[in-house]
């Protein structure tokens, strides 16, 4: 089917093509409307000092390393046993389950740890959010207890008792920044997770546009068909009738050939006249 012949059918069967359109995106809104919907809620953290410092680079690689530990069953598992939505908590919901629904991302240059939670229930993916999030800033604050938990046993030590008050200080303030471990490894929420107000899936109107064009289609086809099977046979050419012997033929009977006698002399064939004598 070309353009020139793409018009009349258009012309000729547009209802056909607008009904099909409209009660193929009636099904699919129908259809769209009894999916299960999932809302996505999402969490932020700042892995790192706010200020610049010579911190970054280390930052940036452990907001990387916290997104994978994020994602491990052992924190998982914990956000589910701590997450309570009403009188509900978790539903059921296995740590596999919840990894699949689960997106972490680490950008190692803005060092932002981002935590994005599908599920049915709105408040349940807040809360699954922030649990996640709230396990990481736990587990960043644990680094750093038990890096410096060896400043105790450095206090106590006959060295630092032999040392002047003064310089036992100093020497104190530099351990300090030592076993306390480096700001780099800080990481704390930016932005709590809110309840969505809109679902992530199903896209209704995504739907709703395929079932119109999946209809649109399919009129489109009933319709050439229909036209394919009434489509008029050309007509027949009559056949030439008979207007009797052409002219030639006509001369070619009223000649006749010259007489020989019996030496083979020719003999002048008789004039019109003569023949019309003998007749």
């Amino acid at each position: 089917m070309n353009n020139a012949t793409l018009a009349p059918f258009v012309v000729r069967w547009w209802w056909v093509l607008a009904l099909g359109a409209i009660i193929a995106a009636g099904i699919g809104f129908g259809a769209a409307a009894t999916i299960t919907k999932t809302y996505e809620a999402e969490t932020q953290l700042l892995v790192g000092p706010l200020n610049t410092t010579s911190d970054l680079d280390a930052s940036g690689t452990l907001a990387r390393t916290y997104a994978q530990l994020a994602a491990s069953r052992p924190v998982l598992k914990n956000a589910i046993a701590e997450t309570r939505v009403g009188l509900t908590p978790g539903v059921g919901l296995t740590p596999e389950e919840l990894k699949d629904a689960t997106t972490i991302e680490s950008n190692e240059i803005t060092r932002i740890l981002t935590i994005r939670v599908q599920d049915t229930d709105p408040r349940r993916a807040v809360c699954l959010a922030d649990a996640i999030g709230e396990r990481v800033v736990a587990m960043s604050s644990e680094r750093r207890a038990r890096a410096s938990s060896g400043l105790d046993d450095f206090e106590r030590s006959t060295e630092i008792a032999a040392l002047a008050p003064k310089i036992q200080r100093e020497v104190l303030t530099a351990a300090e920044r030592v076993f306390s471990g480096s700001i780099a490894g800080r990481a704390h929420v930016t932005d709590s997770a809110n309840v969505p107000d809109k679902p992530v899936k199903p896209s209704v109107l995504l739907i709703v546009v395929l079932a119109g064009l999946g209809g649109l289609l399919l009129a489109a086809a009933i319709g050439m068909l229909y036209d394919a099977a009434h489509e008029p046979e050309p007509p027949v050419a009559a056949a030439p009738r008979y207007a009797g012997p052409a002219p030639w033929a006509q001369m070619d009977a009223q000649y006749e050939p010259p007489q020989r006698d019996q030496w083979g002399q020719l003999v002048s064939a008789p004039g019109p006249e003569r023949r019309a004598g003998e007749r």
